[in-house]
């Protein structure tokens, strides 16, 4: 799980710049990424399921009343290069690849998602899934809480679990708020248990230290750099 138009752009990124450093600045897209050949079919599956992952995203912010309208209309150019629109045989230049006006609007589409989708390095997803474990099993043993903190940090983990687990969700669920919130009920129970205390507050240890480790979010750092600032 990753941002989609980050790795994209990293992708088309690549395309580019072989073109670039070609000795007469052109190539052939067959030559840059050849569909005949298990790597380049590999790199052109790999752009698609980016390109699809990216219009479900669009979908779902537009559902929820988002304003893309600008990355919507820019979706198409960010199509032209995986479909090879400008040819594979033709000699191209990397602007033909993709100009770099396109270029530009996905990573400002990418640098628009930071934080608004998971994203695990390697591992991260196990210890994220851990910690959210871990959190359950502390919600169930301590009966000194609120109901109503109890119910809410339940949703919480509910929301996130479902959101790890289906990616039609997962694809829209803003990952940045939820962890926060988490975090934030995380410390609201280590100050309200009069059973746990302790380990509701080791837990926001290991769950600050887990998060960071995994790298979750894009721009997590910056945001757990906030919520943890306050105390």
């Amino acid at each position: 799980m990753g941002n989609p138009a980050r790795e994209l752009h990293e992708l088309y990124g690549a395309w580019r710049s072989t073109v670039a450093a070609s000795s007469n600045g052109t190539l052939a897209l067959q030559q840059i990424v050849n569909p005949t050949t298990a790597d380049g079919a590999g790199q052109v599956l790999r752009a698609a399921r980016y390109l699809v992952r990216i219009s479900d995203l669009l979908s779902e912010m537009e559902r929820q009343g988002a304003h893309v309208g600008l990355y919507r209309r820019q979706f198409p150019r960010w199509v032209l290069p995986v479909v090879g629109y400008s040819g594979w045989q033709n000699q191209i230049g990397a602007e033909t690849v993709m100009p770099e006006a396109d270029f530009d609007s996905l990573e400002g589409f990418a640098n628009y998602l930071d934080g608004k989708v998971a994203v695990f390095n390697t591992g991260g997803e196990a210890n994220i899934r851990q910690i959210l474990r871990s959190a359950r099993d502390l919600l169930e043993q301590d009966d000194s809480l609120d109901d109503g903190l109890k119910m809410y940090i339940h949703r919480l983990l509910s929301e996130i679990e479902r959101a790890l687990d289906d990616a039609a969700v997962g694809a829209s669920y803003d990952f940045a708020a939820g962890v926060e919130q988490l975090y934030v009920a995380v410390r609201a129970a280590a100050g309200a248990s009069t059973k746990a205390s302790g380990l509701w507050r080791d837990l926001g240890v290991q769950f600050t230290a887990g998060l960071l480790s995994s790298g979750v979010l894009q721009g997590g750092t910056a945001i757990l750099a906030a919520i943890t600032s306050g105390g």
